[in-house]
């Protein structure tokens, strides 16, 4: 044959070959400029993934300070130096990190930033965001334009979900779709849809999104869901300008289907609260919060602390609870009902003081029904006259911390309360920890503590003592509840951790948080005659870092 013909009909047929070579032999056809973009998407996922690990260490720290400032962040990542520790990821928070928390509270809307890797800025399309729900989301340019953060290359790139290498998403899932009605189907134009609908003195805060001129609000599934697999639901709130409401429960596989939403007319459910037990203790209500729950859902919550303590809630027709409670108060649970047509419900709460705000300025209570105790690494059971007593450290300034091992915040501010005793107990502080009755011994507390210890304390052990309460359910005096332990009851502990302050003479002084005031506080009670100008180790303390 030919030469030239050969070379004709291989010009023909080769090229033609390619089309049906198998997948696998395509795949080795690859352009290397594919290849590339491939592995530059992974290192900069990679880049979002460290820098979240990093980010999210700043979840408990802060979730801690809220909870000892009534709800509020602090003004500046410094204000958290007793809550961060000396962790080398904590530092790099520090100079990394842009913090938006200022005035913003843990009643705001689940999706409001509290703060940033301005550093991942410099080298991605956008930036992983801290949220107040916990959650962290990266978000791309445009979303950035909205946070007020500006200066980076708009992509629609966005990560779905990060497992292995091979399993990365890059897409998005398709929307809700949220057609809202009222009792005649006609569309509600302007609807706000909740999530949360938290509110704090009137001050609403923003919902997920609003309906338009055809009823219609397209949600996204990220937005809707943090965690949770397929099938997980969530409820929903609506509420419009003409005063109709609604709850909807949807679910993760309702992406890319449109749902029709029929709103109600509203019932006006308000209420005033006081503690009429704290004014005669003298001691003021200084901040209360109710919450709303539909089923097992909490959708609606109302905190002040205005000193108008009020609240309301615009709700449909239905079966509801009422959860509420305010500064050293105990809870008070109140069941609902709104029946269709009705306009206006007033409920008003009168909230118990706490056993702990009676005892304040009087005696502390005796430790009672110990089962044994763990002091410095020495452990066992402890005959009576062996333990230790309250009456037998007067001169000492005494903190005791009301924990339990299967308390999420009482393990993460340990480390805490191990800083307080180096720091302070040559100056005279005994701090002892007072776990609750739910272990039956010693034994079995050290078994639960093994993980905690290397996971959460950095393989240290405590260094103060730790009593383990016993007696079973006991009754808090003067009230109709009761607590795990003889000891916790006799302080009527309903909430942990809970931390006591008693002074030199073992007089209550105050539920102690780790606040620059309360640690001034107890400098003053260590050394009363140094007052508030000796704050040389107050100082490396609390406003070092």
């Amino acid at each position: 044959m030919d030469k030239r013909k050969v070379c004709f009909i291989a010009g023909i047929l080769i090229p033609g070959l390619v089309g049906v070579l198998s997948p696998e032999s395509r795949a080795k056809t690859k352009s290397n400029v594919q290849v590339e973009v491939e592995n530059e998407q992974r290192a900069e996922i990679e880049i979002r993934v460290e820098s979240a690990k990093k980010l999210v260490k700043l979840r408990t720290p802060l979730l801690l300070y809220a909870n000892d400032h009534e709800g509020k962040y602090p003004d500046s990542l410094k204000d958290l130096r007793l809550y961060l520790g000396e962790d080398q990821d904590f530092q790099w928070l520090l100079e990394n990190v842009e913090y938006l928390g200022k005035g913003r509270r843990l009643t705001d809307h689940p999706f409001t930033p509290i703060a940033y890797d301005k550093s991942l800025l410099l080298k991605t399309v956008g930036t992983n965001v801290l949220r107040n729900d916990s959650s962290i989301k990266f978000t791309t340019a445009k979303e950035l334009e909205k946070l007020g953060i500006s200066g980076v290359v708009e992509s629609d790139r966005e990560v779905k979900t990060v497992g292995t290498e091979a399993e990365v998403e890059l897409e998005k899932s398709e929307p809700i779709t949220l057609r809202v009605v009222d009792s005649a189907g006609r569309p509600v134009t302007g609807a706000q849809v909740y999530k949360y609908f938290d509110m704090m003195d009137e001050q609403r805060q923003l919902g997920l999104g609003t309906s338009d001129a055809d009823g219609k609000v397209f949600l996204e599934e990220e937005d809707i869901y943090r965690y949770g697999r397929r099938g997980d639901k969530v409820l929903l709130y609506a509420l419009s300008d003409s005063k109709l409401a609604g709850f909807l429960e949807v679910s993760r596989a309702d992406a890319g289907r449109e749902i029709e939403w029929q709103l109600e007319p509203v019932c006006r459910l308000h209420g005033k609260l006081e503690s009429s037990a704290l004014e005669k203790l003298n001691r003021p209500l200084e901040w209360t919060n109710v919450l709303l729950y539909r089923g097992k859902y909490r959708p609606l919550s109302c905190s002040s602390k205005s000193g108008q303590f009020e609240f309301e809630f615009l709700v449909p027709p239905g079966d509801y609870e009422l959860y509420a409670y305010g500064t050293s108060t105990y809870s008070v649970r109140r069941e609902i009902e709104i029946k269709a047509g009705q306009q206006e419900l007033e409920t008003n709460f009168d909230l118990p003081a706490n056993k702990l705000s009676t005892l304040i300025g009087k005696p502390a209570p005796e430790f009672r029904e110990i089962k044994g105790w763990i002091i410095k690494g020495w452990t066992g059971r402890i005959k009576s006259w062996w333990g230790i007593k309250l009456s037998k450290l007067r001169g000492k300034v005494v903190l005791l911390d009301f924990w339990g091992y299967w308390c999420g915040p009482c393990v993460q501010s340990m480390p805490k309360l191990m800083e307080l005793h180096d720091q302070y107990n040559e100056d005279g502080l005994e701090i002892i920890a007072v776990h609750d009755g739910s272990v039956g011994s010693i034994k079995e507390l050290k078994k639960k503590l093994k993980d905690i210890r290397e996971e959460y304390w950095g393989g240290h052990d405590i260094p103060f003592a730790v009593a383990l309460d016993g007696g079973g359910r006991t009754k808090i005096e003067g009230t109709d509840r009761s607590a795990s332990g003889a000891t916790t009851a006799a302080y009527g502990i309903q909430a942990w951790p809970t931390m006591v302050l008693i002074d030199k003479d073992g007089i209550v002084v105050k539920q102690f948080h780790s606040t620059p005031e309360d640690i001034e506080l107890l400098e003053r009670m260590l050394r009363p005659e140094a007052e508030a100008g000796a704050k040389h180790k107050n100082d490396s303390f609390v406003d070092g870092l």
